[in-house]
């Protein structure tokens, strides 16, 4: 829907559960989690398509210039892949219920609703950093140029973090 109003348009039907959604270039991307697949389909309407099959149940989603990243709360992984096209590359793994996720140029940042944590490792890849502990239910999450914000779903709290 247009931000000056008007009617929805449908983009795509027959999804199954699809959970988080984000948009980047010229796609919307969204995740199902009983088909485990991260979707797409062109921000003017069009062909849906598979972006990523075989994703233990998806979850979140965000989008840069260059890249596709998700949560999968099946085997708890923060994933990422080429907007251009390409096999998904781990990110993290061995998290505990990674629920939203963010990006900046540098990071991608999550949240693991089990553990309490807020995450971030390089877009680049590397070894994940704890930025924040002991964040009951923690969920979603977002930056901008100086700070990390995010939620908590047992605190009902609304935290940031300056630097990220």
């Amino acid at each position: 829907m247009a931000l000056s109003g008007g009617a929805p348009v449908t983009l795509a039907t027959g999804q199954r559960q699809p959970q988080g959604i984000a948009v980047g270039g010229n796609n919307v991307y969204w995740t199902t989690i009983p088909n485990n697949e991260v979707m797409s389909v062109p921000v003017g309407g069009g062909k849906t398509t598979v972006f990523a099959s075989a994703q233990n149940a998806p979850w979140a989603i965000t989008v840069d210039a260059v890249n596709v990243y998700w949560t999968t709360v099946g085997d708890n992984t923060v994933m990422m892949a080429p907007i251009a096209g390409g096999a998904p590359t781990t990110l993290a793994s061995q998290q505990c219920k990674p629920n939203g996720i963010a990006v900046d140029e540098q990071s991608v940042y999550w949240t693991n609703q089990t553990c309490g944590t807020v995450m971030k490792v390089p877009i680049t890849g590397g070894s994940p950093t704890m930025l924040a502990s002991v964040q009951g239910g923690a969920f979603g999450i977002t930056v901008d140029g100086t700070s990390v914000y995010w939620t908590t779903l047992t605190g009902g709290t609304v935290m940031k973090l300056t630097p990220k």
